[in-house]
């Protein structure tokens, strides 16, 4: 799994137009190179 679940339920709820606060996301490979 690249992101988490809430992640996931942020980017559906965009894709369903709801409004929903500038945010981002790393993936989990992103934080591991980060971390």
């Amino acid at each position: 799994m690249l992101i988490g679940g809430k992640a996931a339920s942020l980017i559906t709820l965009m894709q369903h137009g709801a409004t929903v606060p500038p945010a981002f996301v790393l993936t989990t490979e992103a934080y591991r190179r980060w971390a």
